[in-house]
């Protein structure tokens, strides 16, 4: 297929509303700092009604809801790179291509976040 290009094309300028309609266009810093605020409440809310132990499965609110669970799924994402990239480096020194190896360290570090996901899923079916 072949680009080209029209000998005259037309131009339309459209007025900037941004300027004039500022107010209806855009939150204003109260809005904004109130939105924010009524996530927190909807978020330490649910924080005292949900069983965290047991459930474990926030499908993304964990940021929000406890700090503990932010901190070990941090901790495990850097847990399981780091076991990942241990693993790469192992091979790379023995000039090894293993991708059976490979696989076992990364499923060996990854079974939360595997039981985490199963749990959403169960959660949703």
């Amino acid at each position: 297929s072949r680009v080209s290009f029209a000998e005259q094309v037309e131009v339309e300028i459209v007025e900037n509303l941004t300027h004039k309609h500022k107010a209806v266009l855009w939150f204003t810093p109260h809005e904004m700092k109130s939105f924010k605020k009524f996530a927190l409440l909807q978020a330490r809310d649910m924080a005292a009604n949900w069983n965290v132990e047991e459930t474990e499965a926030f499908m993304g609110l964990e940021n929000l809801v406890s700090r503990n669970i932010r901190n070990k799924v941090l901790e495990n994402r850097r847990t399981y790179r780091m076991a990942v990239h241990c693993e790469q480096r192992r091979q790379l020194r023995a000039r090894l291509y293993d991708p059976h190896a490979m696989a076992i360290v990364s499923q060996s570090f990854s079974a939360w976040s595997r039981q985490r996901a199963r749990t959403a899923g169960l959660i949703h079916a």
